[in-house]
């Protein structure tokens, strides 16, 4: 879902820091779903590239075909209900908050040219309150919950196992 982030190339830099982006409004909404229900339906799409530094969509495009197998993630990959019909398996990955914020700090930092003391106030005033509000509800319509501490490999053998026990 990284790649649709609204592109905010009008807005100023202080503006763009300041953006919510872990508000739903920050996603474009409208190009997402058009893109999942063209996959779903067997055809290639054009998905955007978004550069987080800049908070602006490259000129570059991704060409995605489409797969038997089409995994969508991010935050708010469960917030849709448009898009939620489309899945046949919804996982929801709980975290503990000071290992969400250890692991945004070193992202942001290092991917993301941001410093600690922005990321703190970032996930203070913002992620962690949308995370309240429109994330975590969205664990119930989940067909599987996982523990974000458990090694990649627990997590892959219990899709796994769900998997094989709805075919």
């Amino acid at each position: 879902m990284d790649a649709y982030y609204r592109d905010l190339t009008g807005l100023p830099t202080a503006a763009k820091a300041a953006s919510n982006f872990d508000d739903p409004a920050a996603f474009d909404y409208e190009l997402l779903v058009l893109h999942i229900e063209q996959l779903a339906a067997g055809n290639s799409i054009e998905s955007p590239v978004y550069d987080f530094a800049t908070h602006t969509r490259q000129e570059a495009i991704e060409h995605i075909v489409p797969i038997p197998n089409l995994i969508v993630e991010g935050l708010f990959a469960l917030y849709w209900p448009l898009i939620n019909n489309l899945y046949h398996l919804r996982l929801f990955i709980a975290t503990d908050d000071n290992l969400c914020l250890k692991r945004r700090a070193n992202r942001d930092c290092k991917e993301r040219e941001r410093s600690p003391e922005s990321v703190q106030k970032q996930y203070q005033s913002h992620v962690r309150p949308m995370y309240q509000r429109h994330i975590l509800p969205t664990a119930r319509k989940a067909d599987l919950l996982l523990n974000g501490v458990d090694s990649p490999q627990q997590k892959i053998d219990l899709i796994i196992s769900t998997l094989k026990l709805q075919s």
